[in-house]
């Protein structure tokens, strides 16, 4: 992933990329996750909500992004905070953007 990171830094201007992104997952999965596969009954559908543990900057939203969609292209992704914005995590899973 962070060959995909470096890249991207380089070039702001260019879209992420599905021929750096596929072979970073193919690494990380390989024949697929063995754990996933026992527990999680094929067509489940969830919602998942990512928040920051510790104080920083968001940034890649993009490359998150394109990375989803390579997984599952009908995945639909929402970002509430502004890229390049400081972060701080509050108590109770709560967070606000630095001013």
């Amino acid at each position: 992933m962070y060959f995909v990171r470096y890249y991207f830094h380089l070039s702001k201007s260019c879209a992420p990329k599905e021929a750096l992104i596929k072979p970073a997952l193919e690494e990380d999965f390989g024949d697929g996750d063995v754990t996933s596969d026992y527990f999680v009954p094929e067509g489940l559908q969830a919602r998942a909500l990512m928040r920051p543990r510790s104080q920083g900057v968001l940034s890649d939203v993009k490359v998150a992004e394109a990375v989803f969609r390579v997984v599952d292209p009908t995945l639909r992704v929402e970002v509430y905070l502004q890229v390049m914005r400081r972060i701080i995590p509050l108590p109770g899973g709560k967070y606000r953007e630095a001013t």
